[in-house]
């Protein structure tokens, strides 16, 4: 058998997708395994973390990951995609929404995964990226540039007043707001975090003092 990093179980004979409770059993144990990964890595580092840990925490053994995973590096990579994958979720969902409803909920979206999973994207993206396979880093990268898009598209449906170029220098602001804050220990809950965090996005994409425009008329540059 073999495991795409989305999750899917696919028999080599057949080339047919395993169903029923046992695939069900099987994505479980997946989303499982990502899941104690991506809390390793982000605590102690790729290098550091060993098969055997990761399976001693979600109940498998070492050896048996194999089956699951050809390699650690490609563990990493189920970790990015799995959260690629909530990251399009929400966009679906946007996507039959107002324009105002559509920005609050990527926004909403990216602050319960950034807070939620304790900063696990954000902190593994910046220091543990290098060790992604090169295509797999491409791969994650390309997705990361569709859903800068899918906001910047977003937000000039909500702004029709902005230009591109300033729609996605403020959609780069407030993702950078949430990213950058969950990448040190805050002393605050991660409630008042997700909504200090919302707020503060929030303001950065809908008041009509962050465009370059305004700030034009007043001498100020972006």
């Amino acid at each position: 058998m073999k495991v795409t990093p989305s999750g899917e179980t696919v028999v080599p004979s057949t080339g047919v997708v395993d169903s029923g409770v046992r695939s069900i059993r099987r994505r479980a144990r997946l989303e499982t395994i990502v899941a104690a990964a991506g809390a390793a890595f982000r605590d102690r580092g790729f290098h550091t973390v060993t098969l055997e840990e990761i399976g001693r925490t979600c109940g498998v053994s070492g050896p048996a990951l194999y089956r699951y995973f050809p390699t650690k590096q490609h563990i990493l990579f189920a970790v990015f995609e799995s959260f690629e994958d909530r990251y399009e979720a929400a966009e679906t969902q946007a996507s039959s929404s107002a324009p105002r409803a559509a920005v609050e909920c990527l926004v909403k979206n990216s602050v319960d995964m950034a807070v939620k999973n304790g900063g696990v994207y954000p902190v593994l993206w910046f220091t543990q990226r290098e060790y992604l396979l090169d295509d797999h880093r491409r791969a994650v990268r390309a997705r990361q540039l569709q859903h800068l898009e899918f906001w910047v598209r977003s937000l000039s449906r909500m702004r029709p007043e902005l230009t591109y170029a300033e729609a996605r220098t403020l959609v780069h602001c407030a993702l950078g707001v949430i990213s950058s804050a969950v990448l040190f220990e805050a002393a605050i809950t991660p409630e008042a975090l997700g909504a200090l965090l919302t707020r503060q996005a929030l303001t950065i994409l809908t008041d009509q003092a962050f465009s370059t425009n305004a700030l034009a008329d007043t001498g100020e540059q972006l």
